[in-house]
């Protein structure tokens, strides 16, 4: 059996993780292949600044058609939902994704660092960012934001 070679491609963050967070919080970070692929591995890891592995997370991926971005592409997206844990500090998190496009293979590895505090404001996502994530998984957020925003007017 031969080694495949992957191919660095970089993913486009819609949703990043939040620089800070309270502890014990959920928080979802969102990334976007801008075409229809094959995703292989799509996982996230939490680890400490010294290197040392404290937890994984396993994302979830769909294909849209062109008419979801209003932009006439086919896209893939991949996003996680992380908690963060009960300890204060900064962790760093690293998005490892690879995928299959036709005969060969592509990866994207991002890392984010974000500061785990006692306190601090939840983490803020504006109608476009609520939208996105109601449309990736809609049995999640019932009423999603477009409607809850036209049953106030």
């Amino acid at each position: 059996m031969s080694d495949i070679p992957v191919r660095q491609f970089p993913i486009i963050w819609r949703i990043k993780p939040p620089e800070e967070m309270e502890r014990r919080t959920l928080f979802t970070a969102v990334g976007q292949i801008e075409s229809r692929v094959e995703p292989c591995v799509f996982e996230a890891f939490a680890e400490s600044l010294s290197g040392v592995a404290l937890e994984q997370f396993d994302g979830t991926w769909v294909h849209t058609g062109p008419a979801f971005n209003n932009d006439g592409l086919e896209s893939t997206y991949i996003w996680f939902n992380i908690m963060t844990p009960r300890t204060r500090g900064t962790l760093r998190y690293k998005f490892r994704i690879s995928w299959r496009f036709g005969r060969h293979m592509f990866g994207a590895q991002e890392t984010f660092d974000v500061k785990i505090r006692k306190r601090c404001p939840p983490p803020w996502y504006c109608t476009d960012d609520q939208d996105l994530l109601a449309s990736l998984e809609p049995n999640a957020y019932e009423p999603t934001p477009i409607e809850l925003m036209i049953e106030n007017s």
